[in-house]
């Protein structure tokens, strides 16, 4: 019961987090102190779902994945806008680039709010952003060999 409640929690602050911050995510919008506080409502509720989530290892091996998902995300959007200047007319880098957004959107826009506090270009907070998923992969790790 614990743990449904928890995963109704990630979903509605997921949902309610990209949806506040995805105008700021995407375009030059002002970021306000709204969406840093739902940012900072998921990192909580997010924090605290991987905590209850490592007692069954379904659940586990879906959440690193999804971690490891999220950070590779994060270095893929990094090295993607470090590429648009010499490549803007490729093709191919058009199609890469497309293919990154939908990530961008899931696994990046739910933390926007956070750079209310950094104001940092969007390449340069997916790279934070990807540090918070290792880090937090680091913290499952952890967990499962403390509980050894």
């Amino acid at each position: 019961m614990k743990r449904t409640i928890f995963f109704v929690a990630l979903i509605c602050s997921y949902l309610i987090a990209v949806f506040l911050n995805f105008i700021p995510s995407i375009k030059d919008s002002t970021i306000n102190i709204v969406n840093l506080l739902v940012s900072v409502l998921f990192m909580i509720i997010f924090l605290v779902s991987i905590k209850t989530g490592l007692s069954n290892n379904k659940t586990e091996k879906k959440l690193k994945v999804f971690l490891l998902l999220g950070s590779v995300t994060g270095l893929f959007v990094y090295f993607i806008a470090i590429l648009e200047n010499a490549f803007m007319e490729n093709i191919i880098y058009d199609i890469i680039s497309g293919v990154s957004f939908p990530f961008y959107i899931l696994f990046i826009t739910p933390f926007f709010g956070f750079n209310y506090l950094f104001n940092w270009s969007y390449e340069i907070f997916s790279l934070l952003i990807s540090l918070v998923y290792v880090l937090s992969f680091i913290l499952i790790v952890t967990f499962k060999r403390s509980k050894k």
